[in-house]
């Protein structure tokens, strides 16, 4: 495992370390931001390309999982609904979600994660819901105690989905299943009332057609940073679709479309 510590944050590499689902710790230290990531392969030639000043440890030695553990905190993922990485940080009457972060990944701070939440949350209750890229699995953990009939997740990081698998049976989600595979491990004829996909957005164009024809109902679309949701909308077009619900959170946009007539 390899921490990497910066002075500097750009868009591009917050774009790139959300296509990895890696979270950035935010530390001030003596007045001063730092920022701290951690990745389970090696990012130094992804940094050099982008020409940043970085500091990496090989922290396998180190204890490192106890050591991030040291920096996340618990926090709202939605109004209704907490994200927790110790079961003492439970509040009566407040669901709450309980992660194991021992990938450094979907935690639930990111706000592009938030922003999928939230918009989940609202449309999930009575619904069969596609978790396109589950990574930790609390997007799908979120649907199930929001009332969902049946959650199904995918992701094609087969060491995400071991994760994954935990956080669901930490949560006792019984309706929520998994696998490894892309979006065509989907039959093309299958349809779900609620498409959920938390990807960047040039991800989001590559599959854009997959993810309209899987949607029954509703699809919902997060991890497109602010300055290109204009150019993002223009592409992310379908004439069976208009958007329904448009959300924005600390440089980052997601949506919700909704299909006309169905």
């Amino acid at each position: 495992m390899y921490e990497y510590r910066l002075k500097i944050i750009t868009d591009e590499l917050e774009a790139s370390l959300k296509l990895l689902d890696i979270d950035i710790i935010e530390e001030d230290i003596y007045s001063q931001k730092e920022y701290i990531f951690y990745s389970d392969k090696k990012l130094s030639d992804l940094l050099e390309s982008m020409n940043l000043d970085f500091v990496e440890n090989n922290v396998d030695n180190l204890g490192w999982q106890e050591k991030w553990k040291e920096y996340l905190k618990p926090g709202l993922l939605t109004e209704n609904v907490k994200y927790i990485f110790d079961e003492k940080d439970k509040v009566e009457g407040k669901k709450s979600i309980l992660i194991n972060p021992s990938l450094a990944f979907g935690t639930g701070n990111h706000p592009t994660t938030k922003i999928a939440a939230m918009l989940l949350e609202e449309l999930s209750c009575g619904k069969i819901i596609l978790d396109v890229g589950c990574g930790s699995g609390i997007l799908s953990i979120l649907a199930s105690i929001s009332g969902s009939v049946a959650v199904y997740g995918f992701d094609v990081d087969k060491v995400a989905l071991s994760n994954t698998s935990e956080n669901i049976a930490l949560n006792k989600c019984d309706n929520i299943y998994v696998w490894a595979g892309g979006i065509d491990s989907i039959k093309q004829n299958i349809t779900f009332d609620v498409v959920c996909a938390n990807i960047i957005s040039s991800v989001l164009l590559n599959i854009k057609d997959k993810l309209f024809s899987h949607a029954e109902k509703y699809l919902i679309v997060s991890g497109i940073l602010i300055n290109e949701k204009d150019n993002f909308l223009e592409k992310f077009r379908n004439n069976k679709f208009n958007v329904l619900k448009q959300m924005e959170m600390d440089n980052w946009f997601g949506a919700v479309f909704e299909r006309v007539n169905f």
